[in-house]
């Protein structure tokens, strides 16, 4: 699994599919309230997670279809929704689909991690000093995708 790197904490089986969650616990669309958004942040939370137990285990192509389905109800919430609050855990994603890449050597790799960096660098810029750190590790991953293997 890569260089002994852990993902961030903040699912889908082995094709891909979310076979643990039920019909009734799909994401819930725009328009539902502000249970409903609970609920769909609540859900990328959970398939977040999922993914670094799922990288942690070996299996990259599950994790990055976990990555993938958090990284879109999150970037719906964050964009459509306008719930800058979550922007942080947005980067979360990006940050953890970027190892996963990393760890299949896949090119996008770089991509996911400077989204990741622009938007915590943005947040720290207003005021979430607490996200230095994220940022910082978002920096390095950063300068080690663009150095290239070593």
């Amino acid at each position: 699994m890569g260089r002994g790197r852990r993902g961030v904490r903040t699912g889908p089986d082995a094709a891909g599919g979310h076979a643990a969650w039920p019909d009734s616990a799909r994401v819930p669309q725009a328009g539902g309230g502000g249970g409903a958004r609970r609920v769909a942040n609540d859900l990328a939370l959970a398939i977040t997670n999922q993914g670094v137990a799922l990288r942690s285990l070996g299996r990259l192509e599950a994790a990055l279809a976990a990555y993938d389905e958090a990284i879109r109800i999150r970037r719906r919430l964050v964009e459509e929704e306008g719930r800058g609050e979550l922007a942080s855990n947005l980067a979360v994603a990006l940050y953890n689909l970027a190892l996963a890449r990393e760890d299949q050597g896949h090119p996008q790799a770089l991509a996911a991690a400077r989204e990741a960096r622009e938007i915590w660098e943005r947040l720290v810029s207003a005021g979430w000093a607490h996200l230095a750190a994220n940022l910082e590790k978002a920096r390095k991953l950063e300068l080690r995708l663009t150095a290239g293997p070593s």
